[in-house]
């Protein structure tokens, strides 16, 4: 399986159009928040919702963000790319994982954004700060890796779930694991919402080749597997 049931009914050309749609709104997006956060230290909403959301924590809430935090750091995020990616070699699909660890050196990106639209992160005369790292808050690098890492744990669920009831538990768990991130880090002081909901999108922006690289490369592997039995029946 490499792609959704709804994508395989469409035709070939249809699909390409489709991505291709996908990928030109997410840019679109993408692009007009990071030029409005370049431009304005703070967007509006990013106060008032960061105050809500701060004021109406559930509980365990930040011993959660604590976690997730943590694991959107070098050592988590390294530590679970890895072993992501040894489960796929493990369940024999060696190439998505090549796909997966390529995510490790993509992680770099969100510092030299950051450096270009050097958007303050918040203060704590403003909001709460429990987290105050030195570089600029846009994008949030930890939304960031997480769309890449869980977003593709979500897309490749089936290859490594070995019942659809299993698929679907990995598939709600990599998305709760993505708002988590978000959550967490505005919970404690480290971002703005829409540093995170720019993460969100350069996370996508990145993701969607991805899916489409992947795709291709299972494709690939598909068609030599079907090479090499027939070559085998006729010997």
């Amino acid at each position: 399986m490499t792609l959704e049931p709804a994508a395989r009914g469409l035709s070939a050309p249809a699909r390409s159009a489709l991505w291709s749609i996908a990928l030109a709104v997410v840019a679109g997006a993408t692009l007009v928040l990071s030029l409005w956060a370049a431009a304005w230290p703070v967007l509006p909403g990013d106060v008032a919702s960061a105050r809500w959301l701060q004021m109406h924590p559930f509980p365990f809430s930040r011993e959660l963000a604590h976690a997730i935090n943590m694991l959107g750091y070098a050592p988590g995020a390294i530590s679970i790319t890895v072993v992501f990616a040894g489960l796929l070699v493990w369940r024999g699909h060696p190439r998505p994982a090549a796909v997966i660890l390529g995510t490790l050196p993509l992680r770099l990106l969100p510092s030299a954004l950051k450096a270009i639209v050097d958007s303050p992160r918040p203060t704590p005369d403003i909001v709460e700060v429990l987290e105050s790292p030195a570089d600029p808050g846009f994008p949030s690098g930890h939304a960031f890796g997480a769309v890449l890492v869980f977003g593709l744990l979500w897309w490749l669920a089936p290859r490594l779930a070995r019942s659809q009831l299993a698929s679907r538990a990995l598939r709600a768990l990599a998305l709760c694991l993505i708002l988590a991130t978000g959550y967490s880090r505005v919970l404690v002081g480290a971002h703005w919402p829409s540093d995170v909901l720019g993460g969100y999108l350069w996370g996508l922006l990145v993701l969607l080749p991805l899916l489409r690289v992947a795709a291709r490369l299972e494709t690939g592997a598909g068609k030599e597997t079907g090479t090499e039995g027939g070559n085998a029946r006729t010997r």
